[in-house]
């Protein structure tokens, strides 16, 4: 490392900017005084820096720009550039050169201002001194000697001079470190005496509060015990509630499997549809191809045989149904006569019964005549009064008797009246039946007439129609079966539209219709109590849908309803319709809650809109319910806002994308309104329903097609049966028509009548009745009479009245007994003659009816002999006509073959489609019950992620488990109350004497540490210093006895045991001379002796540069000479620069630089290199 150069711009005496060439080895620097030599190492101090004792010849920086003359403008700044060369081959040349610049400027107000410029870019202070210590230049150690070191070194007191040595060796840095050290160990002494009194205080808090931690610990210990056994709940609810969604989501994959593998099935039996109709088609075009005049013939004469045949089939037909209905009729009245037979013969036994009763009441009535007689005819009262009272008694008697007579008269007539109403109520009752019968043969008659006049129209123009007709039909069935298949896509594509988009609205279709329930039950009157869906009962801003929406989920769908008796009622009305489950929230149950810490706090950052709750509008009676729905949930603005205040509490975002207090994070893509979904979702079932609705049209006119086409050729022979065949059908059904039309006249006729004689019959009994009613009112007024006249007879003779009325009731029980009997009798016995009469008229219609059997079944005989011949000869022309089909027959045999195939197809399509129904509701409700189970895992998750606890392993049942939790509770009752902070109070108190002790442990350990390190660094001081000062001794002796031909010098220490607070001397003996101190030599000797000092220090503390500035000043030829020669030899190692006015000296420069001044302003400067230690010669 050199100095390459030094670059001067209006510096001291160098006006104009000025670059002075420096080279390797010794330079000398010389020139007449008062030109500006000494600037030249003013100018390197300027840059390199300005250390210790050394300063730069000037009272101030501004002093160090040129003075201009007077007439010139005085410049304002002034700049130095020190060009340094670190000679590193390896390096090229422009990487090896460091630009050190400084330069300062003064402004008006004669502020000053000082820069560095590294290679041009502004620097530091510190960043030179980084180069300068890199490049081991040391200003204080003498690689730069200014005017005046060398007497300053000479006049030193020896403290000032060992301080001098101390400054070189780097001892200042160890007492600065020394002094810190100490100054830190006084702060920490009194630091601990402060910590020790905070320390006994705190001690005795802790001291209090270790009691109450105990209690609050034990209190903490069971409640995080709870804790873990309902989180331990939560996880086996989770974890069954996975497995069931788990099962139902492999079940989804295997119905989706199931109804594409049906897909499948049914796109290939259509294209096997396709392929074999299509076959069918060319078959028939083929077989019709086939034919001619023989054929026709045949077919023709078949027709009309076949004709022949169909007429006479439809006369038997008729026949057989007219014999099958007599014959049940027949059968029926048969069976009803057996009925009747034993009716009657119970009725006569019944009469004969009743007969024999009768005659015993007569019996005994007679007997207690003849008793009441004699016992009145032995009384021998003479009393006129009883005789009176005796015949008034027998005149009672008569006119009861009279009455009872009257009674059984009219019980009698009542009875024949009321067995004539009977009969002609089954008079009616025939009749109707008749008239139905004769009305059906009616209708049917009609019916035959105008079907056969009907069907009698064609001819072979129907031929005609039904062949082009089955060409119409062909047509139709492939035409439809393409747009079959058109619709079915269309179907599919609606329909997996429709899965996506009732995938998000099954579970609230679902519970809407469990809600109708509920809404039929409260409109029915059946409830009450009811007031509506959480979001029937909160309206908000438009704005806040989404939030909302989101936010309350699932509860927005629970029912408000008054108290948990009406939520009973309700549970109990599901339960009964099986229509689903509902969530209920009695208004006298649900509790009020207040916001979290967290969410307060948010809340009034001013970043979020709100709670939920404060941004919906809602009755003051729905605080709690409200309160249920959204909990402390937050409405924030946006993601961004959302997450910087996640965690620990609830955010919504407007879009809807919640973040919930566990950091789970739930949002994405969702239609802003869900009445688009839902009104997509009704515009696509439309559509679905649309596209069915004519999707099932085209079948069943598919099907009717097919079925008509399948039987052309039974309707062409049924056309040619209708030929000819109308008028003697219409003939024989005119006939009938007229028949029936007749009789239905008579039997209206007959109705009209029996229904008069039933009116005038009711009208007789209804007389009767009231005859009957006086009559026993009769009955009743002489009974009365009788007890009257009886009560006065008992006082004149009670003996023998009481008998007497004995007797005489005995008589009155048996006759009323004998008209209850009769009046049976008579009942009976118009019973048994309605029947009799009704058993004699349908055996006459069963010999009606065999009679008409009889003559319906010879005429079918008849005519099934004449169908006989018929089919034989039908079956003559069937087997010609067989023989000319035989190559027909094949193809009719290939297409009926292709037809069962068709039809056979088209089952299995249809059977695989019901499948896919069936997969599909399957499908759906799998799907609402995985959104049931996500539902439940996400409020399982929610409650994990609320609960603050983790689940245990406790090998426990569910039961044990909350058998666990119950008695947990009450040892926490039994605690009484508990002081929660008692136990962060006293780890705060324990944190803060442990962190006291700590404190304090480390203070100790740190003053310990700082007293070692002082007594260490005491040592090094002085080991540091006795080092170099035995260096620098040993080498000033050898420069010294070189320079000075044989003298000594020597360092000395006052005090060789306490080195560091000696006076350092300087002693040296010239040759020939004793030794002296430094102070006691003559002028030539101190400046060699001090030379020698400062050289000695060089050589300990090498630099690649050193400048000296005239330190030869005073020695005389032969010792200048000397240091020259030093120098030079110096000179090979470093770059000596050095000022002299010796020309001694001048003999050993390798180079010289001449500084001198022309015009008395501006110092000029010339330079001359020398071979190798050459020099000036003398």
């Amino acid at each position: 490392m050199i100095i390459e150069s030094v670059e001067l711009d209006n510096f001291k005496s160098f006006g104009n900017k000025k670059r002075i060439m420096f080279r390797d080895g010794f330079t000398v620097i010389t020139g007449p005084n008062g030109s500006g030599k000494s600037n030249i190492g003013d100018a390197m101090l300027f840059v390199l820096g300005i250390r210790s004792s050394k300063a730069i010849r000037a009272d101030r920086l501004p002093d160090l720009i040129h003075k201009a003359p007077p007439g010139k403008k005085q410049g304002s700044t002034c700049s130095v550039t020190i060009v340094m060369d670190s000679q590193d081959p390896s390096l090229p040349e422009e990487e090896r050169k460091t630009r050190i610049t400084r330069e300062i400027s003064v402004d008006d107000n004669q502020e000053c201002k000082s820069t560095y410029y590294i290679n041009g870019s502004k620097a530091k202070r510190g960043d030179v001194e980084t180069i300068l210590d890199n490049a081991q230049i040391y200003l204080d150690a003498y690689s730069f000697v200014l005017q005046g070191d060398i007497n300053n070194l000479v006049k030193m007191t020896g403290t000032e001079r060992r301080k001098l040595l101390e400054s070189i060796a780097g001892i200042e840095n160890y007492n600065v470190q020394i002094d810190k050290a100490q100054s830190d160990i006084d702060g920490i002494e009194d630091n601990l005496s402060k910590i020790q009194i905070l320390i006994d205080e705190t001690q005795r808090r802790a001291d209090q509060l270790a009691e109450e931690k105990k209690n609050a610990e034990r209190y903490n210990e069971i409640t995080t015990k709870i804790g873990s056994h309902e989180a331990t709940l939560l996880r086996i609810d989770h974890i069954s509630a996975e497995r069931e969604l788990a099962a139902y989501m492999k079940s989804m994959e295997e119905i989706d499997q199931q109804i594409s593998a049906s897909r499948n099935k049914i796109t290939e039996l259509q294209s096997r549809i396709a392929e074999t109709e299509s076959t069918i088609v060319s078959v028939e075009e083929e077989k019709n191809r086939f034919g001619g005049d023989e054929l026709k013939k045949v077919v023709d004469s078949i027709r009309e045989l076949t004709l022949e045949n169909a007429r006479e089939g439809i006369n038997l037909d008729n026949l057989r149904d007219d014999i099958s209905t007599y014959s049940a009729k027949i059968k029926d009245l048969a069976a009803n006569n057996e009925f009747l037979v034993k009716d009657i013969e119970k009725l006569k036994k019944e009469v004969e019964k009743l007969q024999a009763s009768i005659k015993e009441d007569e019996k005994r009535i007679a007997e207690s005549n003849i008793e009441l007689d004699r016992l009145r005819s032995s009384a021998k009262v003479n009393s006129k009064t009883f005789s009176k009272y005796r015949e008034e008694m027998e005149s009672v008697d008569r006119k009861i008797l009279e009455a009872n007579t009257r009674i059984i008269e009219v019980s009698d007539r009542e009875s024949g009246h009321k067995a004539q109403r009977e009969k002609i109520l089954s008079d009616i009752r025939h009749l109707e039946s008749r008239e139905s019968d004769v009305q059906l043969q009616f209708n049917d008659a009609k019916y035959k007439i105008d079907s056969v006049e009907k069907d009698a129209m064609g001819s072979k123009k129907a031929y005609d129609e039904l062949n082009k007709k089955y060409l119409d039909l062909r047509k139709a069935v492939t035409e439809g079966d393409r747009k079959k298949d058109e619709l079915n896509r269309k179907i599919v594509e609606l329909t997996k539209e429709y899965e996506k988009l009732s995938a998000t609205l099954s579970r609230s279709s679902q519970n809407s219709r469990t809600y109708s329930a509920i809404l039929e039950a409260r409109a029915s009157g059946e409830l009450t109590g009811v007031h509506g869906l959480v979001k029937d009962i909160v309206s908000y801003e438009s704005k806040f849908q989404m939030a909302v929406a989101a936010s309350g989920g699932s509860r927005l769908n629970s029912v408000v309803v008054e108290d948990d008796s009406v939520a009973e009622q309700c549970l109990n009305i599901l339960k009964r319709k099986k229509a689903g489950k509902l969530t209920f929230l009695p208004m006298n149950k649900i509790l009020n809650g207040r916001p979290r810490a967290k969410a307060i706090m948010v809340r009034n950052s001013g970043e979020s809109l709100g709670y939920v709750f404060e941004n919906v509008t809602y009755d003051k009676k729905y605080e709690n319910i409200i309160w249920y729905a959204f909990q402390d949930c937050l409405i924030v603005p946006d993601v961004p806002t959302a997450r910087k205040h996640m965690s620990g509490v609830r955010l919504v975002t407007l879009e809807g994308d919640i973040f919930e207090a566990s950091g789970a994070i739930t949002g994405g893509f969702s239609e802003k309104k869900e009445e688009s979904s839902e009104k997509r979702t009704i515009e696509v079932s439309e559509q679905m329903s649309q596209v069915s609705d004519e999707l099932e049209k085209l079948k069943i006119k598919l099907e009717t097609d097919r079925m008509e086409l399948d039987a052309v050729t039974t309707q062409l022979s049924s056309s040619s049966k209708k030929i000819g065949s109308g008028s003697s059908q219409v003939d024989m059904y005119i006939e009938i028509r007229e028949r029936s039309s007749a009789e239905l006249a008579k039997i209206k006729q007959d109705m009209s009548a029996v229904k008069t004689d039933l009116q005038k019959v009711e009208e007789t009994i209804k007389a009767i009745q009231n005859e009957r009613s006086q009559i026993d009112a009769e009955i009743e007024s002489l009974n009365k009479e009788k007890d009257a006249i009886a009560a006065k007879l008992s006082e004149i003779s009670p003996e023998s009245m009481e008998k007497e009325t004995e007797l005489e009731t005995t008589i009155s029980t048996l006759r009323q007994e004998k008209e209850a009997l009769a009046s049976s009798l008579s009942s009976v016995s118009s019973d048994l003659r309605i029947q009799e009469k009704i058993l004699s008229d349908q055996r006459a219609s069963i010999s009606e009816y065999e009679e008409q059997v009889k003559s319906k079944k010879t005429a079918s005989l008849e005519l099934e002999e004449r169908m006989r011949q018929i089919k034989a000869d039908l079956e003559k022309n069937r087997r010609l006509e067989e023989q000319l089909n035989a190559k027909a027959k094949e193809f009719n045999d290939r297409i009926n073959s292709l037809n069962i195939e068709v039809q056979t197809l088209r089952g299995n399509v249809e059977t695989a489609g019901a499948m896919i129904r069936s997969y599909e509701d399957n499908r759906l409700n799998t799907s609402l019950r995985i959104q049931a189970i996500n539902e439940k895992i996400q409020q399982i998750d929610a409650q994990i992620a609320e609960c603050k606890f983790s689940p245990i392993d406790t090998g426990m049942s569910v039961v044990e488990i909350k058998r666990t939790i119950s008695a947990l509770r009450k040892e926490i009752e039994s605690l009484g109350a508990v002081n929660q902070l008692a136990i962060r109070e006293y780890e705060e108190e324990d944190a803060r004497l442990k962190d006291l002790r700590d404190k304090t442990a480390r203070l100790k350990e740190e003053k310990a540490t700082l007293e070692s390190m002082m007594e260490e660094l005491n040592n090094k001081k002085r080991t540091v210093f006795l080092d170099l000062y035995y260096k620098i001794n040993e080498s000033m002796q050898t420069i010294y006895t070189i320079l000075s031909e044989g003298g000594e010098a020597r360092l000395d220490l006052s005090d060789m045991n306490d080195p560091l607070n000696s006076d350092l001397y300087i002693r040296a003996r010239p040759k020939g001379s004793a030794f002296s101190k430094i102070e006691a030599l003559s002028g030539g000797e101190k400046s060699l002796t001090a030379i020698s000092f400062i050289l000695a220090v060089q050589r300990i503390k090498p630099s690649p540069v050193y400048y000296l500035d005239e330190i030869d000043m005073f020695l005389d030829g032969a010792n200048a000479e000397r240091i020259g020669k030093m120098f030079s030899e110096n000179a090979k190692y470093s770059q000596v620069l050095m000022v002299s006015l010796k020309k001694a000296m001048l003999k050993y420069a390798d180079n010289l630089i001449g500084v001198t001044t022309l015009d008395e302003e501006n110092s000029e400067v010339y330079s001359k290199d020398f071979e190798a230690g050459g020099g000036v010669q003398p």
